[in-house]
């Protein structure tokens, strides 16, 4: 199983490029909406094809690279971040953000 978690150094470089280039198109909203898809769909690769115990690992490694490196520039996107979300009464990006951020370690 340690051979099969060191091979996922080639999709967290991929969601690190893809990172970068929603981060640079998409307002916050929109992003999380991309990150949230992305996390649901690795997990349900994992449930469909995997061993379940790199559920973890994998979950760890996607939060990592589409979230946890970026939480900073989300919250401060100019208008579309934080304070946007909270002005505007977007619950529903507040409650994506709240969710996935949660998976961050010592976050929240």
């Amino acid at each position: 199983m340690i051979s099969i978690l060191k091979s996922f150094t080639g999709p967290a470089e991929f969601y690190r490029a893809e990172t970068q280039k929603f981060i640079g198109c998409c307002d916050c909203g929109d992003y999380l909406k991309k990150a949230e898809r992305r996390l649901n769909e690795e997990l349900d690769r994992v449930n469909h094809y995997l061993d379940p115990r790199t559920k973890e690992t994998i979950a760890n490694m996607v939060v990592k690279e589409i979230i946890e490196n970026d939480m900073l520039r989300l919250i401060h996107m100019e208008n579309s971040g934080l304070v946007n979300m909270i002005c505007g009464d977007k619950y529903e990006d507040l409650g994506r953000m709240y969710n996935l951020f949660r998976r961050v370690p010592d976050v929240l």
